[in-house]
């Protein structure tokens, strides 16, 4: 059995700084899985299987939520009459700096469209008058 290494122990404690993990938590996680009470303490197989468990939470804690796709998608719905899902692109594009589809937005760039959305829906609805 390898024992875990440098690499491991540091993606570990990065995820669980990211997920804002408190310490009594990850402890308990640690001794409920493996029944140790440290990272130092697990092997290279442990360890990987603490990552990938720690990603899967990572994911669920950053990943959008139904309710913003829906919110998202019914005001590209509102907003862009033609060719709406492209348009929807472009503009997650422009505010976040990449291509992604919708639903692969994080919560945090999910509210950022929203707000963007919702912006463009006002200013829209303002202009008509």
């Amino acid at each position: 059995m390898y024992p875990i290494s440098e690499g491991q122990i540091k993606k570990i404690h990065v995820i669980k700084a990211e997920i804002r993990m408190s310490e009594e938590d990850y402890r308990a996680m640690l001794k409920g899985m493996f029944n140790v009470g440290s990272s130092k303490e697990l092997s290279f197989q442990q360890a990987k299987k603490m990552i990938e468990t720690l990603i899967k939470l990572y994911k669920k804690e950053t990943g959008l939520t139904p309710a913003q796709l829906s919110r998202i998608n019914h005001l590209a719905d509102e907003i862009y009459k033609t060719n709406a899902y492209q348009r929807l692109k472009d503009c997650i594009e422009r505010n976040i700096g990449y291509s992604v589809p919708p639903s692969a937005l994080s919560k945090r760039e999910a509210t950022k469209i929203i707000n963007v959305l919702e912006g463009i829906k006002k200013w829209l609805q303002k202009k008509q008058k």
